[in-house]
């Protein structure tokens, strides 16, 4: 059996292979003679925000992301970009301009921008896939936990502290 090739088999892929993917989903739906692109996304839990803006020529289109690949791709990249106690990003960039490398941002501190607020549960949700230990946890995020009542812990820090009698 080759090494190597069981994740590519499985359909698993690698932090740039989904950047890659995700600049191929915006190229394919740019217009001719486009110049340069720009993607920005918000996600927590399930609720995401985000839109595409294209420049070609003098003009400059722009959209929200809605349901579908590029989405798919987003829950992906947040998926395997996750640092277990550290967490994963909230908000992200993608800057594509032809024949040249694309370049991305990753802010795993700020709070993340809403079109309409998801509520505090959402981030409990998201806490709970996504675990950050405490030293992790932006001062706005903290009050989002306090505010929903839970602590956001994931199923595996439950059940370390009752391990340890914490």
């Amino acid at each position: 059996m080759a090494k190597g090739r069981w994740p590519s088999a499985l359909g698993f892929q690698s932090q740039s292979q989904l950047v890659d993917s995700l600049v191929e989903v915006v190229v394919r739906h740019a217009p001719e003679g486009w110049t340069w692109a720009h993607l920005e996304a918000n996600m927590v839990a399930s609720s995401f925000t985000g839109s595409v803006a294209v420049t070609a020529g003098d003009r400059q289109f722009k959209g929200p992301i809605r349901e579908g690949r590029a989405l798919g791709l987003l829950r992906q990249l947040r998926h395997r970009m996750y640092v277990p106690g550290s967490g994963t990003w909230w908000s992200m960039t993608l800057d594509v301009a032809p024949g040249a490398e694309p370049t991305t941002t990753f802010d795993y501190d700020a709070e993340p921008s809403f079109d309409i607020d998801p509520g505090a549960k959402e981030y409990v949700r998201d806490l709970s896939r996504f675990g950050r230990k405490e030293a992790h946890r932006p001062d706005w995020l903290k009050a989002k936990v306090d505010e929903a009542g839970q602590t956001g812990d994931s199923a595996w820090d439950t059940f370390s502290r009752w391990v340890n009698g914490d």
